[in-house]
């Protein structure tokens, strides 16, 4: 049976997802956050400011989005890890 049929047998109301079809609503989020960094005027001092607001291109989403990233160190695949580098097969943002 799935993880979530075995859930709801025991009547936990918690589960989690994961693999690259949760990728898609972890970046939107983090691309929601950002967007409204630079719209509330934290940007450049980090201090909230109206006079600092302005409207990010989507370019500059991506790429604050992208310069956040950390390497990976380990990768799972299926039920084994294996050590991982910077701009392997496994990530490198495109690269």
């Amino acid at each position: 049976a799935s993880t979530f049929i075995r859930l709801i047998e025991l009547n936990l109301e918690l589960f989690f997802l994961e693999g690259t079809s949760m990728s898609a609503p972890v970046v939107a989020g983090a691309a929601a956050l950002v967007r409204q960094y630079f719209e509330d005027g934290y940007y450049p001092t980090g201090l909230k400011s109206s006079s600092d607001s302005m409207k990010p291109s989507g370019i500059l989403v991506k790429a604050v989005i992208i310069n956040g990233g950390q390497p990976l160190s380990m990768i799972q695949n299926f039920q084994t890890y294996s050590k991982s580098k910077q701009y392997d097969h496994a990530q490198g943002h495109g690269l």
